[in-house]
C-alpha cells in the first residue's frame, strides 16, 4: 500500500493505521449519519409521531405512552423508551389492520402489500421503510464534502453495520 496516496484519501489517523496494519474497519452508522446528511430527516422522537399519525395514534397518546414506561422504568434510556413506544404502535397497527379500523390498502401500494405477505415483513417496519424513503441527501456544500470523503473509503471498510431503516 502507498503510504502517500492512502493519506490523500484518508484524514483519520486511527483509520490510516488500521489500514496500515492490513486491518479491514467496520462502520457503526446510526440515526446522526441519516440526520447529518438527508434533508429534514426526522429525529427518533419525530419520526415516532409521524408513523403514530399515519396510524390514527395522536401525540397526547404518544405522550402517555412515553410517561407509562418511565413511571414503571424510572432510569430507561430514551433508545429503550423509543423502541417500547415502537413495539406499542407495531402491536395498536396490527391489531387495527385485523379489527378493520384500518386497512393496508388506506397506506400501502399494492407492490408494498405484497412485498409484506411475501416476505412477512412487519407493518411498521415497511411504513418507517416507506416514509424514510423519502428524503434527498443535502446541499450543504460542508456536508456535501465529508460525504465525498465518506465515499473515498467504501472500498476500505469491510462490514456497515446500521440499525437504519433508510436507505
Amino acid at each position: 500500500m502507498d503510504k502517500n496516496k492512502t493519506r490523500v484519501y484518508i484524514h483519520s489517523n486511527c483509520l490510516y493505521n488500521l489500514l496500515k496494519l492490513h486491518r479491514i474497519p467496520m462502520l457503526f452508522v446510526g440515526s446522526g449519519l441519516s440526520k447529518r446528511y438527508l434533508k429534514n430527516y426526522p429525529s427518533w422522537d419525530e419520526l415516532i409521531f409521524n408513523i403514530a399519525k399515519v396510524i390514527g395514534v395522536n401525540k397526547s397518546q404518544i405522550i402517555a405512552m412515553k410517561q407509562a414506561i418511565t413511571d414503571s422504568k424510572p432510569s430507561e434510556t430514551q433508545g429503550k423508551i423509543n423502541a417500547e413506544i415502537g413495539s406499542n404502535l407495531t402491536k395498536i397497527f396490527r391489531d387495527k389492520i385485523i379489527s378493520g379500523e384500518l386497512s393496508l390498502s388506506d397506506i400501502f401500494t399494492d407492490e408494498e402489500i405484497n412485498l409484506i405477505e411475501g416476505k412477512n415483513i412487519s407493518f411498521i417496519k415497511m411504513l418507517i421503510s416507506k416514509q424514510l424513503s423519502k428524503y434527498e441527501i443535502t446541499d450543504n456544500p460542508k456536508y456535501l464534502s465529508e460525504l465525498n470523503e465518506l465515499k473515498k473509503l467504501q472500498n476500505n471498510i469491510g462490514v456497515v453495520v446500521t440499525t437504519n431503516y433508510d436507505k
